[in-house]
């Protein structure tokens, strides 16, 4: 850690046992004072150094950082521990937990450390991607996974962890990442649902589109005799055009307010992995509806023109 912190560039340097949006979290079960087990909540203990929430940008937003003076001291009495905001507010109602006490069941030691609120943290997305832990605690402590922030680019900032550690150890073996590296397993699951609900949204409307198509053609042609009696009795064709794209028209609108209605409720449900993107996104129901419109208001103007364009009595006795 003092090499990498000596190193030319190097802004911060910190540690933590579980680097952010990794895929190495364990659950860990907390309780507030005066519970037991059975009212233990599971939720995320991150063990990390001082300098963990300058590297990450992550502010304090009440309390204070963990200091100098509670690291030499840190295996005496409670622990400090930081809250994420979200944390204090689920397990007090006011959020106002500075002070306050945790006990945090490590069964695995078979032991149960009392944790002192000190500070609450701002959210922020640490074990996976586009959501918040409802239980995120952080104690003062080291880890394996070392943070490194460098002013000088990433390309540089990584060769000079590289030399820093073979400076000290030619043979120990590091895996040096940007941070950014981490995001690629929840990018490509994204990516990857995405595209395939992209996929199969587009082949629905393109079904849909047929369908209405067929189907508002259909009920247009078998209007052709109540057509040419209305042009016979002295209708003009625009009117009778009008009437019927209005009336052709009003289950179709009926339809599609009804269809993304049901699709911004049910798009709630793949707002886990839709990182980004709105569940009830504007333009891509909004585009999707004037589509489903356009395509049965064509479909109309196709279907009823060639009975308002000839003669009635001509559309009477073919009809």
């Amino acid at each position: 850690m003092a090499d990498l912190r000596a190193m030319p560039g190097a802004e911060a340097v910190a540690s933590t046992d579980q680097e952010p949006l990794g895929d190495d979290m364990a659950p860990a079960l907390i309780r507030l004072q005066g519970e037991n087990e059975r009212q233990s909540r599971s939720g995320e203990v991150i063990t990390v150094s001082p300098e963990y929430f300058s590297v990450l940008g992550l502010p304090i937003t009440r309390g204070r950082a963990f200091t100098d003076e509670e690291v030499r001291n840190q295996m005496s009495g409670s622990r400090p521990a930081i809250l994420s905001a979200t944390t204090a507010r689920n397990l007090w109602r006011d959020g106002d937990a500075i002070g306050l006490t945790l006990l945090w069941d490590r069964r695995e030691l078979q032991t149960v450390d009392t944790l002192q609120v000190i500070g609450i943290a701002a959210d922020a997305q640490v074990t996976a991607l586009g959501e918040i832990d409802p239980y995120l605690v952080y104690v003062l402590g080291e880890g394996s996974a070392v943070l490194v922030k460098g002013r000088a680019d990433v390309a540089t900032t990584m060769s000079g962890i590289r030399a820093a550690v073979r400076a000290v150890d030619p043979s120990l073996f590091v895996t040096v990442l940007p941070l950014e590296a981490t995001l690629g397993w929840s990018r490509g699951i994204s990516g990857t649902v995405t595209s395939l609900f992209g996929g199969l949204g587009v082949l629905a409307l393109t079904l849909a589109a047929v369908g209405i198509y067929g189907v508002v053609s259909y009920t247009v042609s078998g209007r052709y005799r109540e057509i040419g009696i209305r042009l016979a009795l002295g209708a003009t064709a625009q009117s009778v055009l009008t009437m019927v794209l209005r009336q052709t028209m009003r289950p179709v609108i009926i339809g599609g307010a009804i269809g993304v209605t049901a699709a911004i409720a049910t798009s709630r449900i793949l707002s886990s992995v839709l990182f980004g993107v709105s569940p009830a996104d504007p333009i891509g129901l909004g585009g999707a509806a004037m589509f489903v419109l356009g395509v049965a208001l064509v479909a109309g103007v196709i279907a009823a023109r060639p009975a308002t364009r000839t003669d009635p009595t001509a559309t009477l006795r073919s009809s």
